[in-house]
């Protein structure tokens, strides 16, 4: 992930892959092999991750941001902080 960015949570799945979220919307995603910086469309800061499998993962951050990622891409969800 990238060197300059504080990362405030992570989310380890069952099959290997991690996830971890921080400042300035800050996403890396590890596969198993590498990690790679993941765009989120956010720069708010990320707080914490969870995932229920790899095909289901939410992200809650500043401002009522919250993503999730459906298996396929990552994808802004609406929260009563984030319409207001």
């Amino acid at each position: 992930p990238a060197k300059s960015e504080y990362y405030n949570g992570i989310w380890v799945g069952s099959n290997g892959h991690v996830v971890a979220v921080g400042n300035k919307g800050a996403l890396a995603h590890y596969d198993g092999s590498s990690w790679k910086d993941v765009k989120t469309g956010t720069t708010n800061s990320l707080y914490a991750v969870w995932g229920h499998d790899s095909s289901n993962i939410f992200v809650v951050g500043h401002n009522g941001t919250a993503l999730r990622y459906d298996g396929t891409a990552w994808k802004p969800m609406a929260t009563a902080s984030a319409d207001r």
